[in-house]
């Protein structure tokens, strides 16, 4: 049997659990001994002189006394001593009581009554092997035990000299020899037992600690990324308000020019920046899927849409044809729907020289109100080799290097297609062959809308129109105030700015705002908590409900439910395009427009 190596410390633990197992099962052996001995002095009490038998018996009881203290002195505080010394004690009380039934063991030879003899033999033979489970998980304390009692029997029988002495002699000792193997077969099973729990365990334990380090470094990474969003898009939103600001002034056709490359580089830069979030949120389980109505045709055709240009700058044909089988609405997330055919759409379209990229949609199963929808990318461009299709969905990975160099990317957007397919309960795939082009494709379940005639049609908004009313802009970092400020004002509204919380709190009480734009994180006083000393103004009734939206740089799960519990109505993420804060503006400020 094997013995697996442990430290010295689990060497002393194994060691302390043999003892305590010892004295844990030692009572009902010294029970039993007694008991014997009792029944021993009753049987033989008209064979042997009353002297000697009341002498022996007085031995034991007082042997038995003494373990029976041991054992009380243990179970009530068993780290009154050291192992070592309760092994000696144990050891000691085994040794006291083998010589009482080694002294027991010379009545075979003065008894007159064969069957008192056997007797006698019987019950020295049974208390001999009846201790080995008893003893076995230190050995020691039953050979202690055991020997005293078995060898001086075997050598009074062997040394009768008669033919039935030494055979019973033999067969005494040969006895020893099976003890003493059995004891060694339990001992070492009853050790291996024990290693292979302390191995079970320090596994059990080494897997645990891996689990809270790794969950200990999600979480490390999860806020450093939450930190670095914050930090870059604090910037970026100044980088991009300026550059629209820029664009929207007039321009020399080479001036344009320069704005119009710093203004992709900024977008890439936030693309590459909001992957990253996504792979954070979806490794430490953030993202929740919404489960809402929407226009599937509507989807397409704003994913295309966005993509058109991008096609026809390269002279390429973009079409999406959906099947006619497919309900006008259906349950999912739109955004996150939006998110993988946007990603799969530009990919082909960048790896497409000419020729057509076609989205289609098509009807592939349907399970009572549940539909299995397959949405396919084809284009007519490069095309992929096999060997790479295998690591096309790992993240970081791209083609080879050339692609790199040639067409850019980081290699995110498949994986990130890949993990939202996943959580929506879908599956991804591609089939591609060098210069023909490839078919990316993805199915997903939705849901039929079942109250699809209850829903009202969506009304668009003219964004070119003017707004009324007073916001006042809370923003710490001067070139997002003047962005914003510009951006709001060209709407037509009247903006106060203010630096911090505090200063926010000081002109809310000075004057009737008909919305707020909060930053989150500022000198003296953060937006948080000048929301809430602005709700609390307004449960007082000191004032009228004003609704007031974080501009957030941070844009982390738990960040934006910050947002909202703290009393805030709504978020929009820095950095933010002009249209995306008009239309924020644009639904606080006249929310009857909107469906």
């Amino acid at each position: 049997m094997t013995t697996t190596l442990l430290n010295a410390e689990h060497e002393r633990t194994i060691h302390g659990i043999k003892v305590g197992m010892l004295y844990k099962q030692g009572l009902a052996g010294y029970l039993i001994a007694l008991i014997d001995a009792l029944l021993l002095v009753f049987v033989i009490w008209d064979q042997v002189e009353h002297l000697w038998i009341s002498l022996w018996i007085g031995y034991v009881l007082l042997v038995s006394g003494m373990r029976i203290v041991f054992w009380l002195m243990h179970y009530h505080r068993p780290d009154s001593c050291s192992v070592d010394r309760w092994l000696k004690r144990a050891i000691w009380g085994a040794f006291l009581m083998g010589l009482a039934w080694s002294t027991a063991g010379g009545l075979l030879f003065i008894l007159d009554s064969p069957l008192h003899m056997v007797f006698v033999a019987f019950v020295l033979v049974g208390m001999a092997v009846g201790g080995m489970p008893l003893m076995s998980p230190v050995p020691k304390v039953f050979y202690s035990f055991s020997l005293p009692v078995i060898i001086p029997l075997g050598a009074m029988f062997f040394f009768q000299g008669n033919q039935v002495g030494i055979s019973l002699g033999v067969m005494t000792w040969l006895l020893v020899l099976i003890i003493v193997s059995g004891t060694e077969h339990l001992h070492k099973a009853l050790d291996s037992s024990l290693r292979l729990q302390f191995q079970n365990d320090e596994l059990v334990e080494g897997l645990r600690r891996s689990r809270d380090e790794a969950l200990a470094a999600n979480r490390a990474k999860t806020q450093f990324l939450a930190n670095m969003s914050h930090e870059v898009r604090t910037p970026m939103n100044g980088v991009l308000g300026t550059l629209q600001l820029l664009d929207a002034s007039p321009l020399e056709n080479q001036q344009r020019a320069y704005v119009t490359l710093a203004q992709n580089s900024a977008e890439s830069l936030l693309k590459l920046l909001d992957d990253i979030l996504d792979l954070s949120r979806l490794e430490v389980d953030k993202v929740e899927l919404e489960q809402l109505s929407f226009d599937l045709n509507e989807v397409c055709e704003g994913v295309a849409g966005v993509m058109v240009p991008l096609a026809i700058k390269k002279g390429l044909i973009l079409n999406y044809e959906l099947d006619e089988k497919l309900p006008s609405r259906v349950l999912g997330d739109a955004s996150r729907l939006s998110q993988v055919l946007n990603n799969l759409l530009s990919n082909a379209i960048k790896f497409t020289s000419e020729g057509e990229v076609l989205l289609s949609v098509s009807l592939q199963a349907t399970h009572r109100r549940e539909l299995i929808l397959l949405f396919e990318v084809t284009d007519q461009g490069i095309g992929i080799e096999a060997s790479a299709q295998d690591v096309l969905f790992q993240r970081f990975t791209q083609v080879d290097s050339s692609t790199t160099r040639i067409y850019g990317g980081t290699g995110l957007g498949l994986a990130i297609c890949k993990e939202l397919v996943s959580l929506m309960r879908g599956e991804i795939g591609v089939s591609s062959q060098v210069g023909v082009g490839s078919r990316f494709w993805f199915s997903v379940p939705l849901s039929i809308d079942p109250q699809v005639a209850l829903l009202p049609s969506p009304v668009s908004t003219d964004d070119n129109s003017s707004l009324q009313g007073e916001v006042l802009l809370v923003e710490d970092v001067v070139i997002n105030q003047m962005t914003t400020r510009k951006i709001l004002q060209s709407k037509g509204l009247n903006v106060t700015v203010v630096n911090n919380g505090r200063e926010a709190l000081e002109a809310f009480t000075d004057k009737i705002y008909d919305l707020v734009l909060m930053d989150c994180l500022m000198p003296e006083m953060d937006g948080y908590e000048a929301t809430e000393n602005m709700r609390l103004q307004e449960q007082n009734g000191e004032r009228e409900a004003v609704p007031i939206v974080a501009l957030t740089a941070n844009v982390m799960p738990q960040d934006i439910e910050r947002c909202f519990s703290s009393g805030m109505n709504d978020y929009l993420a820095k950095p933010f395009k002009r249209n995306q804060l008009t239309e924020k503006v644009r639904f606080w400020l006249e929310p009857s427009t909107l469906s």
